[in-house]
């Protein structure tokens, strides 16, 4: 049921098992081995559901699966990536249909508008969409995952253009409990509301942005405070929290656009999106950016 690549020496190789069941919600179908003399190590990763693509890459970043036609950031069995993760949007799937894959099994798969563009290079890992800041975004419309007491947002994120006086979405929600996007003066702002529909986080980042640059956001929230990271290291915060946060659950989601208002599409690209039901601490997110 494995097939192995040549093995000859002391190394990683990968392996390919056929014919699993899906009873359990974590059965995939690739592990790494690992030969070193006489032992055999085993290191289980678990791989996207859709093992599609035509383009290599070549990554030595510490945190990357390469597979045959795509690469994707590791997810293991282990936190934040088990139970907590919610959705994983790589945009390395068969886009050929409008569909952007969740590799989680929660299925929240979503559908490029407008006519996106899925670039095969210039992108944070593999393959990204490239939103053209008039009428393109990715719409997910019913999310399955609670984020009512705590939550992450990471994406990477590479802007052409600044917002010209006018706030641009990245990850936001119509009824606005969570809204990821460019502000009007040309900083990172989230703001994060609560079951009474008030906005109880907000945070605007001090980090000066530089449009052409891949960037890694990673938006945090609890009890206790709320984070806005910037390639690995927290740039702002708030402690105004609260312990009932208004859900993504059963909402609609919209990627590269709020919606909300006219001209709120991002002009640029955004790749490996994640949501999680935890807040991530700084050692998952620095793992992350990795």
């Amino acid at each position: 049921i494995a097939v192995f690549d040549k093995v000859d020496n002391d190394s990683f190789y990968k392996v390919f098992l056929s014919n699993l069941s899906n009873s359990s919600e974590y059965s995939q179908n690739i592990f790494d081995l690992r030969v070193v003399g006489s032992d055999i190590e085993f290191d289980y990763i678990v791989d996207p559901l859709f093992l599609v693509g035509d383009t290599s890459y070549a990554s030595n970043d510490s945190n990357v699966t390469q597979e045959t036609g795509f690469a994707h950031l590791n997810i293991s069995r282990t936190e934040p990536y088990n139970k907590s993760l919610l959705a994983y949007w790589s945009f390395d799937g068969n886009y050929t249909n409008s569909k952007a894959y969740d590799y989680t099994n929660r299925n929240n798969d979503g559908t490029f508008v407008g006519g996106v563009i899925i670039n095969t290079t210039s992108c944070s890992y593999g393959r990204c969409p490239l939103f053209n800041g008039t009428n393109t975004y990715v719409n997910i419309p019913s999310f399955v995952g609670g984020t009512s007491i705590s939550g992450s947002i990471s994406l990477w994120v590479r802007l052409n253009t600044l917002s010209n006086a006018a706030a641009k979405g990245l990850f936001t929600e119509p009824a606005l409990a969570v809204r990821l996007f460019l502000d009007t003066n040309d900083r990172w702002r989230v703001t994060i509301r609560d079951t009474s529909d008030v906005n109880i986080v907000d945070i605007t980042t001090n980090t000066v942005i530089v449009t052409n640059n891949w960037t890694h956001l990673v938006v945090t929230w609890n009890s206790s405070i709320a984070r806005f990271y910037i390639n690995g290291v927290v740039d702002n915060s708030d402690s105004t929290v609260t312990s009932t946060y208004k859900t993504l659950d059963a909402r609609n989601i919209y990627i590269g656009s709020d919606r909300n208002t006219s001209g709120r599409y991002l002009n640029g690209s955004m790749d490996e999106i994640m949501v999680f039901n935890i807040s991530l601490n700084a050692s998952q997110v620095l793992g992350i950016y990795q």
